[in-house]
């Protein structure tokens, strides 16, 4: 139904991840791409960011897709430093197109190696001012790390839950949530953002792979967000990326994942990602409780680095 309205058209959505295998996006939609080691940002390193590529296109099919790879060729992980470089290839585009930029970040703690806490408080102010300067908008995985604090409100890192973020959390194929998909989350309380299904075979590289009942963890759910918020931007491009945000959030419906007249629930956020009521509920999203919750909820950066730290795991 989404797409009988949009198809992404005019939205510019960058993929910050392993590369992406060109098959999964046409040609005259590439507009471009970064790598920090130089190399080609249309090789995908690992088969991931293929995966939310794909997924990207199959919810916004007409969207303009910017590769940015911070990760060096054959390298096992990104570094702060590979972060913090496409961050900042990230506002030199936004600004040269003078255009909002969504951009996907399907990772965490577990793609980078040394993500050290003042790096994650620079990066986190870096992302809120270009969110300020409406120049981009941030979708994240909400994280596989309930294995670290299960019911705890921890997401295990902070650049996807803080208010300038949206996040998207995984629930299986009986919508009920992922075992896996994070609890709550650490520097803002309303995190996750909405939820998406994810399960059984799904684009991977240049072909696919069957990730079976777990599917392919919230990274998999996230472009589901960010394709959300390009076909949005599409149909309304004046919004701000805060209206996006809000209308995302009160399209949601937590009584499709077992939780009836939950507003917010830390498991699912407000709900399963409505992508057609999204688009039809945006030009009133300044009226909506989501849009004055975000402008009076402080997200409290401050807690950055009471997260445990882990290594890469291949």
């Amino acid at each position: 139904q989404a797409h009988a309205i949009t198809k992404g058209a005019g939205s510019v959505v960058a993929i910050v991840d392993s590369g992406i295998d060109p098959r999964w996006v046409p040609i005259s939609q590439r507009l471009g791409g970064w790598s920090g080691d130089g190399s080609d940002p249309w090789v995908d390193s690992s088969g991931h960011g293929s995966m939310v590529a794909a997924i990207l296109m199959a919810v916004a099919p007409e969207c303009q897709v910017l590769s940015i790879k911070p990760t060096p060729a054959g390298s096992s992980g990104m570094s702060s430093m590979d972060i913090i470089r496409a961050t900042n290839e990230l506002a030199r585009l936004s600004l040269a197109l003078n255009s909002l930029i969504i951009s996907n970040h399907s990772w965490g703690i577990w793609g980078v190696k040394n993500l050290v806490l003042p790096c994650t408080i620079v990066l986190c102010r870096a992302l809120c001012l270009l969110d300020h300067l409406g120049h981009g908008l941030f979708c994240w995985a909400a994280g596989n790390n309930r294995d670290l604090a299960g019911e705890g409100t921890i997401s295990g890192y902070c650049m996807n839950s803080t208010k300038w973020s949206a996040s998207c959390a995984a629930v299986d194929r009986n919508l009920r949530p992922q075992f896996y998909s994070s609890f709550g989350a650490q520097c803002y309380p309303w995190n996750p953002s909405v939820c998406a299904p994810t399960y059984g075979v799904l684009p991977w590289g240049s072909g696919y792979m069957d990730f079976k009942e777990q599917g392919g963890a919230t990274s998999s759910c996230a472009p589901m967000l960010s394709g959300t918020m390009a076909l949005i931007h599409s149909e309304y491009p004046n919004l701000k990326p805060d209206e996006l945000r809000a209308a995302v959030r009160m399209s949601a419906r937590n009584d499709l994942v077992g939780l009836p007249g939950v507003f917010h629930h830390p498991a699912t956020g407000s709900g399963l990602l409505q992508v057609d009521s999204a688009i039809q509920s945006a030009p009133g999203a300044k009226i909506h409780p989501w849009y004055l919750i975000e402008k009076t909820t402080p997200s409290n950066i401050a807690q950055l680095g009471k997260e445990p730290e882990r290594r890469f795991k291949q």
